[in-house]
């Protein structure tokens, strides 16, 4: 995973839903974050083994346009003092 805290993947042939990549340590508030701004998720979050990361599934058929915004306005919030 690169730097970043949250990453998008849109759908793909190999993955049906789109998909973020959050470190583990903000799972937790990301996953709140997320639901409380409407998104359903598409199953429940699962830790990858072996990695600092959590994969957040969220329902097929949401905008990525509407995901992009909801993760860029999560970064902007942790960033806050």
């Amino acid at each position: 995973m690169s730097n970043e805290a949250v990453i998008l993947f849109p759908p793909t042939h190999e993955q049906s839903l789109p998909t973020f990549h959050v470190r583990e340590d903000l799972r937790s508030k990301f996953v709140e974050f997320l639901t409380g701004e409407g998104f359903q998720l598409g199953e429940p979050p699962e830790h990858l083994t072996g990695t600092p990361v959590t994969e957040v599934l969220v329902e097929a058929g949401t905008p990525l346009d509407k995901l992009n915004a909801a993760r860029e306005k999560f970064l902007a919030l942790i960033r806050e003092p």
